[in-house]
């Protein structure tokens, strides 16, 4: 069942270069699916316990969301994520659980649609992409054994596509998320605008025309102020961030408006940069905090 329909451009070098064994982890590499609403291939990896590579059994799963110009493959090379997890299933610290690490790829940023409608991130997600896992892989299929976390971008990706479909996540940990005030954004340079927002907002827009209606839609604070408190509660955040992160009065701006709003949110701060070193030292904390949900969720049931 696993391997069913596996890919053909990658199918004759599997052994070599999609399948990567390290401590035990099987992380399977270089995979695409073919997305119709994009009309474009979407890269992934995923991370699968090596004692569930071939069985039937359904197991949770978390999708994971790289931050800017950080692909599928590198999120795993630089987290360690899988091997850490992978340790501490096998010292049963930690229950069985996939872990499948989308790329956005360079036409799009912070995993939102378009403004023009040319790139329907979100769409493609939902509609496809997750639908998609759950066919072709050994992953459960109900919303209380499905977690979304990212960092950085990944971070802002996370909480739109999880506010956004509040029935589809148990829990959703966003580190460093790419929260920028809407003087950060007017602030940006006009190059470093254009490279995180131009296909997203729109390309060279200046000062208060950043802040597009498009834009006000894809804010997350914007979001939670409009959307009813019944729906936000059926996902649980943690919100982690570092002390000396640029982002991180953005993320305290949001974690007063989920506080305000009623919406179960913890919320970190530790002493950290926006780096590899935070998210390298931390990220376990949202898988902990997933699992810790998913777990409740089950013995609810």
């Amino acid at each position: 069942m696993f391997y069913t329909k596996f890919l053909t451009k990658i199918y004759c070098f599997v052994i070599l270069s999609a399948l990567c064994l390290t401590s035990n982890a099987v992380v399977l590499k270089n995979l695409y699916m073919s997305s119709k609403i994009l009309n474009a291939e979407v890269d992934y990896s995923i991370y699968i316990p090596d004692r569930f590579v071939n069985s039937e059994i359904k197991l949770p799963v978390i999708y994971c969301l790289p931050g800017l110009s950080c692909t599928d493959e590198q999120f795993f090379d630089f987290s360690n994520l899988a091997q850490t997890l992978d340790e501490k299933i096998h010292k049963n610290t930690s229950f069985p659980l996939i872990l499948v690490v989308p790329f956005s790829s360079d036409k799009i940023y912070y995993y939102m649609n378009s403004f023009d409608g040319q790139f329907m991130w979100e769409e493609m997600f939902v509609k496809e992409f997750v639908p998609y896992i759950e066919t072709h892989y050994n992953v459960s299929n109900k919303y209380y054994e499905r977690g979304i976390m990212g960092i950085s971008m990944g971070g802002y990706g996370a909480l739109l596509n999880s506010i956004n479909n509040p029935e589809m996540f148990i829990a959703c940990a966003a580190f460093s998320s790419g929260l920028r005030t809407d003087q950060q954004l007017i602030e940006l340079s006009q190059p470093d605008y254009n490279h995180r927002y131009g296909l997203s907002l729109g390309k060279d827009l200046t000062n208060e025309k950043r802040i597009t209606p498009h834009y006000k839609r894809k804010e997350i604070v914007n979001i939670i102020e409009k959307v009813e408190e019944k729906y936000l509660k059926k996902t649980k955040y943690l919100l982690h961030c570092g002390d000396d992160d640029i982002f991180i009065n953005g993320n305290k701006i949001l974690k007063d408006a989920m506080h305000k709003k009623g919406i179960s949110t913890e919320f970190i701060e530790m002493r950290g940069k926006h780096d590899w070193n935070y998210w390298k030292t931390y990220l376990y904390d949202g898988i902990k905090f997933i699992s810790e949900k998913i777990s409740t969720s089950r013995k609810q049931r």
